[in-house]
């Protein structure tokens, strides 16, 4: 029996990959780097019929110096969203509500507290982003494209109308071994970032998370060892 016999053969759950199941990295500017990981512990298998959705926000940091009101420029043009909050402040560790009107690029806080002024936001700066489904990191630099697409056009449409899908040519191309990674990469001058610690040149001693960026992968689980396919899926990423 071949290993995608197996694969069919196999029991397997429906399931989601999200933010919080992923560990995020620190980008650098204008190469492809690693921004968020996520190590399957079971087997699995991406769904190319399920759609996915994904929005990474960029992340500025400011001082607010308690004296009441002030505003904010910011470096990079906001993109009004269809798919989550366009901007999520937070003045230290406290989440600021900010109003829904960005018609200029700027962000006001009315505070009397003196703190470090996180944003997260969405822009349309030009940047391209990719999902890899990558063997151990000591096992040889083995990995699978299976989505890839510039941000301002991801970022831009309205996901929901017109969800975006991973692709492939064949069975394999959509599977996850165990102990695989599933990682997403971006390559950008501006600073995309997932929380505070991440944020280059940021203020790591503030704990916060972009809770407006979206990770959600469509996946199934094996719910059974599959023997010998990480070998099996490392050939046919080698020979493809």
């Amino acid at each position: 029996m071949s290993i995608v016999e197996r694969l069919r053969e196999v029991p397997a759950g429906k399931t989601r990959l999200s933010v919080s199941d992923f560990e995020f990295h620190e980008i650098r500017e204008d190469e492809w780097s690693e921004i968020a990981t996520y190590e399957a512990e079971e087997a699995m298998f991406m769904r190319p019929d399920s759609d996915l959705r994904l929005v990474i926000p960029v992340a500025e940091q400011f001082d607010h110096d308690g004296d009441g009101e002030q505003t904010f420029e910011l470096e990079y043009h906001l993109l009004e969203q269809r798919n989550t909050t366009t901007v999520r402040t937070y003045l230290d560790e406290d989440r600021i509500k900010q109003e829904e009107d960005y018609d200029e690029n700027e962000i006001t806080v009315d505070s009397d507290e003196a703190g470090t002024l996180t944003a997260f936001y969405v822009t349309d700066y030009p940047g391209e982003i990719e999902i890899e489904i990558s063997a151990p990191r000591g096992e040889g630099s083995v990995s699978n494209i299976v989505f890839d697409e510039a941000t301002p056009l991801l970022f831009s449409r309205d996901q929901n109308e017109d969800a975006p899908t991973v692709s492939g040519d064949d069975v394999l191309d959509y599977v996850v071994p165990r102990n695989w990674e599933v990682q997403i990469y971006i390559k950008a001058t501006a600073p995309f970032a997932l929380d505070a610690e991440t944020i280059p040149d940021g203020e790591e001693d503030v704990d916060v998370y972009a809770s407006n960026a979206i990770i959600d992968i469509p996946v199934k689980k094996a719910q059974e060892r599959v023997p010998d396919l990480s070998a099996a899926v490392k050939r046919h990423i080698v020979s493809s």
